[in-house]
């Protein structure tokens, strides 16, 4: 049997239907063929995740079937379709809600998008009664209910969530386990219970969102950022040891020679004695200090740490803001990716007595803490995620969201300011002579309010002289260019 063959095996609903009528057989022959290539590239974008694609496929498979069951109405047929073209129909209605959800949780859209998602899961409740088709599409809508209705304290239309939960025990290990794999962590009961299934399953499951996870920290990072910002003491050799033993050597002579030059071996050996002793407590003061300053990591390693750092930061500020960072053509919020400004933090934003920086051995700017804005721009707002970053043990010490309108926005810039002595002296520039950090190097985003969002990302004055007075980080520029072209768009 060929594979068209099989297809239509598979869907059997043939020549009782249509009779004699050849050409109309044909057609409907090649309606066969097109909701089985629909369904089966439906299934494809769904493994590749491509979910619009998903929705787009499913789409024009229930398009075709729906013309389908009208032909065959017409024709006096006693069902809508045959019962596996109905299980197939029921199922393309859940995938087509699977694939509006786009990965992310239902409280990230849109009312207008879960309107079609309900409708689509009642369709499939009704097509699919007393099959596993519709366990899944109730353990998708009551998921839907608890996160997108009930957490935002409205109430859903019937059936509710808990009725919904019921029928959780008639889903089979696939039908999980494809659920599990395209549906985002959710708020709510229905979201736990599909986990518990799940491990009984034996699905490797997640406690918590995966947006909220991030790489371990390793475990030497603590000790390691701190030491890049101390001072690496100047060296002192070991002289103490040959001190010593030339005022050994002193005693033992003069002892020797007997006389007076027992006096003159006591005096000079007693002097290169004590010269000795503070030889080897300054010898011993300088290893402690060594030890707390080196050995340091390399800048390499110091901006990989920032790199994960901001990238989990991105993530977690998807999760706050409740925004899907697909690319809109891919079916996500975003207009550009997420963009990160990153600039040294102001000791009041930590509540630490002085923020240090330095620059390694690149030339480059380096903070022990980081102030840290993630940028989504959306069609209609710019939604903003800041926080304060503690780089030695990567923990966000404040956190705080906002939105704007593109029409909100005044100004976007990057601008050097007059930095005041008290400010001044909050820095620790890390550096072996004292330098002069007079000028501030701000990244600055203008609300009509008066509100601004700052952030500062480097230092000018004597300061520059010692490096190029600019964090490491390189994407301030680029988040700075992008803003303002959207904001200028927007603003025609």
């Amino acid at each position: 049997m060929n594979e068209q063959q099989a297809t239509h095996q598979q869907f059997n609903v043939g020549e009782n239907v249509f009779g004699s009528e050849g050409g109309t057989q044909n057609i409907y022959l090649q309606q066969q063929q097109k909701m089985a290539d629909d369904f089966r590239n439906g299934l494809e974008a769904f493994k590749n995740h491509l979910y619009p694609k998903a929705v787009q496929r499913f789409e024009d498979f229930l398009s075709t079937a729906a013309d389908v069951s009208s032909a065959m109405a017409e024709n006096q047929s006693t069902d809508i379709a045959p019962e596996d073209v109905r299980d197939k129909t029921a199922r393309a209605h859940v995938y087509t809600a699977l694939g509006l959800l786009n990965g992310s949780a239902p409280s990230y859209h849109a009312p207008e998008v879960v309107r079609r998602i309900d409708s689509h899961l009642d369709q499939a409740r009704g097509l699919g009664a007393g099959k596993p088709v519709a366990a899944q599409a109730d353990a998708v809508w009551a998921v839907v209910k608890d996160d997108w209705y009930n957490a935002q304290g409205m109430r859903a239309q019937d059936p509710q969530p808990e009725e919904l939960r019921l029928n959780l025990r008639y889903l089979d290990r696939d039908d999980l386990g494809f659920l599990m794999e395209h549906l985002a962590h959710a708020e709510g009961p229905t979201w736990k219970q599909l986990n518990e299934m799940a491990r009984q399953f034996g699905f490797a499951v997640s406690e918590t969102d995966t947006a909220d996870q991030r790489d371990n920290i390793d475990p030497k990072r603590p000790t390691s950022v701190r030491k890049y910002f101390i001072r690496t003491p100047p060296r002192v050799n070991e002289t103490h040891q040959a001190i010593l033993i030339a005022a050994a050597v002193s005693l033992i002579v003069g002892f020797a020679a007997g006389g007076g030059f027992i006096l003159l071996g006591l005096i000079a050996g007693g002097g290169l004695g004590k010269w000795g002793v503070t030889q080897y407590q300054a010898f011993k003061a300088y290893k402690a200090a060594y030890a707390l300053a080196e050995p340091k990591p390399s800048d390499k390693q110091m901006d990989e740490w920032l790199e994960g750092d901001v990238e989990y930061i991105k993530r977690k500020a998807a999760r706050k803001l409740r925004i899907n960072t697909r690319l809109q053509p891919e079916g996500g919020d975003l207009m550009v990716p997420a963009l990160a400004v990153v600039g040294v933090a102001r000791a009041a934003e930590h509540h630490a007595p002085r923020t240090a920086v330095r620059w390694g051995d690149d030339g480059n700017l380096r903070a022990d803490h980081y102030t840290v804005l993630i940028l989504m721009l959306t069609d209609k707002l710019i939604s903003t995620y800041r926080c304060v970053v503690n780089f030695a043990t990567g923990d966000l010490l404040l956190d705080e969201m906002r939105e704007y309108h593109y029409s909100d926005i005044v100004g976007v810039s990057s601008r050097s300011i007059p930095l005041s002595r008290p400010e001044q002296l909050l820095v620790d520039t890390v550096a072996d002579t004292r330098t002069d950090i007079s000028i501030a190097h701000e990244f600055s985003l203008s609300i009509t309010n008066g509100e601004a969002l700052t952030v500062l990302t480097g230092f000018g004055g004597d300061f520059e002289a010692s490096g190029n007075g600019s964090l490491v980080w390189r994407g301030n520029d680029h988040a700075l260019r992008i803003i303002q072209a959207m904001v200028r768009s927007r603003h025609v």
